[in-house]
């Protein structure tokens, strides 16, 4: 059942195009419909899982690296898999109604399936390889969705930036992800994070930081936050699933994943913990001076991505427990934040605080659904975003790793909580109320579709602060800290612990907060010369725009246009990286003098072959080339009928007589002789090349052929290639006809590349002759 919960998120993607092309709007309740079964499913297993059960699948994928395609279901990923669906089908029913009659919703919408199976795959993975795979399909999927309005330049620009950036990170993560399978001994996830030794090992600092580099691209942890805010020309709907609920979140799973596996170190410590901390504070510090309201809740995003990221990198047990309270709190009412502000910009035109205000008499169930997200936003109670900005406090209070000193992280978290509330005064009063409010008379609620998601969530955001809900989630949260943990975690959750030390945090952030919107104009004011002086944008602006020059020039001194070039760059690499390995390598080739054994007409067939080679290169007449370059080719058909390959040698026979007549068909229209304009120099460097590559070629043969009669005495260990075919080809391929199981099977991809490139081939001279013949009746015609 858990490989068809995945892969039926994929199978939505497939359906959705003729779903609404028959059901028109209605088949958006039908896909949301399915995506609450797919989370009713998760629920269902949740019982069990909450307890300790572990559900997992394997399919052998490429044996010979240990690669398999393995799903594990936990209390880590089944928190991850209820987010993903449940918000998906919430998201999927407002999208539907979002975007309307637009021509384009079903592929819209199918891309958001696309999307949720791979995000779904990421958190299933139990294998670093599928891993992979899904990690770089939410990449994908992701930048289809942000640049959905590709006649947008903004849209394509932001789409290119979240590729290029998640992108390079994923590259970087998976020669880690590499590294980390090599030094556990194993690709299997389940497997890994049960070692501890792995931090003692000599690559430990390669891989984790590798590893870490893509989850902090992908969850836009700074310096590579700056994708995210240019991530928002996606539709609303993409930017409330992708980019605050989910897929910002796969970096954070990944960390949380392999903590117990990578963590506890200096490093780890050092570099998640600050990396998160400085995240926190400059995209809160950032939000506040944000005019867009996409471009500010994408700011408060990336501050709590940081929030959860620093809880990882300390590690502890209530550290990681904090994380998940974090990580539930944060996708419900941010997802929520997201879909009003859909609302607000499909009913008014706009989602600038400037142009709004006072929408609260015009939107009255919009405003109070806004003010029960906006106050989780914020931390304020009786709601669930209260109880997990306690959790930090309470995390920041007690003991931290040396690297990370109590008082930096209760300081930032203190800092932070103080502009989450002053952001969120910003966003709502800017919003729905206002002295100086436009008047948006025409203005009225959206449809309810539209609301329902939002309601809910805002709903979640209340209930999950008391019992039943709270005490519920408490066990799924418990199981998904434990994972992360390596150990048992217990979680409590509570809205009055008493006068303590976090709730005097929290009182003297909110009046500090309130303090900080109230004198927000002249704030905002000096924010917007200093933002301009802080944002990063510029470095990736500036590495594109170089990299664009480096690839023109590139282009223009190795793409030349000429054959010779490109066959020269090509053997000489070849010569250089073979002789390089053959050097270091352990092999040895002694080759005897004696030519003792080797029949006579076969040593005068050699030696007529290499006559007419050397005519080939020293001839001036093409007609001479040509004959000579013949001979060559006639006589290797001899060896092949000496050494009973008859297929083989009419093979050559027919290719070399067929070569040889469209030479001199081709050259007839040539002039006659060679016109050699190369320098002494670069005579010279051909002979070189050419007599590297024949050395290194028939090296190579020796090696790998040993022939009889004593020309090699001695050769690398193991079995030859000649061996090994003869060996495997009855037993592996099922045939006895050595050359043809070669083509068919052992190098089947191969031949499969060959076809395909002359079908293309056949293809475009099709298409030459088809176009030439319809201008000559077009020319026909016009006369």
């Amino acid at each position: 059942m858990l490989i068809i919960a995945l892969f039926s998120a994929f199978l939505l993607a497939l359906v959705t195009l003729p779903a609404y092309r028959w059901l028109g709007q209605r088949a958006t309740w039908l896909l949301s419909a399915a995506t609450a079964v797919l989370f009713g499913w998760f629920l269902w297993q949740a019982p069990a899982v909450s307890t300790g059960h572990v559900l997992s699948v394997t399919y052998p994928w490429i044996p010979r690296l240990n690669a398999a395609f393995a799903l594990r279901l936990d209390g880590l990923s089944l928190l991850f898999a209820l987010l993903v669906t449940g918000i998906g089908a919430l998201i999927i029913l407002y999208g539907g109604y979002y975007l309307g009659d637009d021509a384009d919703l079903s592929r819209f919408q199918s891309y958001m399936f696309l999307f949720m199976g791979s995000m779904l795959g990421v958190v299933l993975a139990d294998d670093l390889v599928t891993l992979f795979v899904f990690w770089e399909l939410t990449s994908v999927s992701s930048y289809l969705l942000i640049g959905f309005r590709h006649e947008d330049e903004k849209a394509r620009y932001g789409a290119l930036k979240a590729l290029l950036i998640t992108g390079g990170g994923g590259l970087a993560m998976l020669a880690g992800l590499v590294m980390l399978g090599m030094a556990g001994g194993s690709f299997r996830i389940g497997e890994l994070i049960t070692q501890t030794a792995l931090s003692t090992h000599p690559l430990y600092t390669a891989f984790v930081l590798l590893i870490l580099l893509g989850a902090f691209t992908k969850s836009a942890q700074v310096p590579f936050h700056i994708w995210l805010p240019d991530a928002m020309t996606a539709p609303t709907p993409a930017s409330g699933y992708l980019h605050s609920a989910t897929m910002v979140k796969a970096g954070i799973y990944l960390l949380a994943r392999l903590q117990p596996a990578l963590g506890g170190t200096d490093l780890w410590h050092l570099v998640v913990g600050i990396v998160g901390l400085v995240t926190m504070l400059l995209a809160a510090y950032l939000a506040f001076g944000q005019n867009d309201l996409k471009a500010l809740l994408a700011y408060t995003t990336i501050s709590s991505l940081g929030w959860a990221v620093a809880l990882i990198g300390i590690g502890s047990s209530l550290a990681l427990k904090a994380a998940m309270v974090v990580i539930v709190a944060h996708s419900v009412y941010k997802a929520a934040l997201f879909l009003l502000v859909g609302i607000v910009e499909h009913e008014t035109g706009t989602r600038d605080l400037r142009q709004l205000g006072g929408l609260a008499r015009v939107l009255p169930v919009t405003a109070v659904v806004a003010a029960l997200v906006t106050m989780s936003m914020a931390g304020l109670p009786p709601l669930f975003g209260f109880l997990a900005k306690e959790t930090l406090f309470e995390t920041a209070l007690t003991a931290t790793p040396a690297v990370l000193p109590a008082l930096w992280v209760a300081g930032a978290a203190f800092v932070m909580a103080i502009f989450a509330v002053a952001y969120s005064l910003l966003f709502y009063f800017g919003v729905f109320f206002g002295s100086d409010a436009p008047s948006f008379d025409e203005v009225h609620e959206p449809a309810w579709p539209m609301l329902l998601g939002p309601a809910i969530l805002a709903a979640l955001s209340v209930l999950l602060a008391f019992p039943p809900l709270r005490t519920a989630s408490t066990e799924l949260l418990a199981a998904a800290a434990s994972q992360s943990y390596g150990d048992a975690v217990s979680v409590s959750l509570a809205l009055w612990h008493g006068i303590t030390t976090p709730l005097l945090m929290t009182i003297a952030a909110v009046a500090s907060g309130v303090v900080l919107w109230a004198v927000r104009k002249p704030v905002r004011r000096w924010q917007a010369g200093a933002i301009a002086r802080i944002r990063l944008d510029v470095l990736y602006d500036g590495s594109i725009t170089l990299l664009n020059r480096l690839a023109t020039g590139l282009t223009a001194r190795f793409q030349t246009g000429t054959l010779s070039d490109y066959l020269l760059m090509i053997l000489g690499a070849m010569i250089v990286l073979v002789s390089y390995a053959m050097i270091t390598g352990s092999g040895t080739i002694t080759v005897s003098t004696s030519l003792a054994g080797i029949p006579t007409f076969e040593l005068l067939a050699a030696v007529l072959m290499i006559l007419s080679a050397v005519a080939v290169a020293g001839t001036s007449t093409r007609l001479g080339a040509i004959a000579a370059l013949g001979v060559v080719g006639f006589f290797m058909t001899l060896f092949f009928v000496i050494y009973s390959g008859p297929d083989l040698a009419l093979t050559q026979l027919m290719v070399e007589t067929l070569t040889v007549i469209l030479l001199l068909l081709v050259f007839y229209f040539l002039p006659r002789v060679f016109e050699d304009r190369s320098t002494r120099l670069a005579r010279f460097r051909d002979i070189a090349i050419a007599a590297g590559v024949g050395t290194l070629v028939t090296l190579l043969t020796l090696m790998v052929s040993p022939l009889e009669g004593g020309v090699v005495a001695s050769q690398s260990e193991g079995l030859t290639v000649s061996e090994f075919f003869l060996q495997q080809s009855v037993p592996a391929a099922f045939g006895e006809n050595v050359v043809n199981v070669i083509l068919v099977d052992f190098r089947a991809l191969d031949t499969l590349g060959e076809i395909t490139v002359l079908v293309i081939a056949v293809l475009g001279a099709y298409a030459l002759v088809k176009l030439r013949l319809s201008d000559d009746h077009d020319a026909e015609d016009g006369s």
